[in-house]
């Protein structure tokens, strides 16, 4: 569960521009800030066995499957996620 680190708000461009420079991640959600949690051995070893699954499924095909570090976002909750595994299909490039 990420930790509550600020209760300013912030804009998305700052959030993005932090983000860079930082040596935490953050997910952002609606202008707050949440710092991310360190990962244990059987959190990583079980987001890396979903990767692999995921992977070999979408192999060949339209989808891409990224892990732990690629940032999405959520334009209907003005908010961007860090998930464990993410699944994207369409153009990517």
């Amino acid at each position: 569960m990420p930790a509550h680190t600020n209760e300013m708000y912030v804009s998305v461009e700052e959030y993005l521009a932090s983000e860079e420079r930082s040596m935490l991640r953050h997910e952002y959600v609606d202008g707050r800030l949440f710092a991310m949690a360190d990962s244990t051995l059987k959190h990583n070893i079980l987001s890396g066995n979903l990767f692999s699954l995921l992977h070999a499924k979408a192999k060949n095909g339209q989808c891409r499957v990224f892990i732990h570090a690629v940032k999405v976002r959520v334009e209907a909750t003005n908010s961007f996620y860090y998930p464990d595994v993410m699944v994207y299909s369409g153009f990517y490039g």
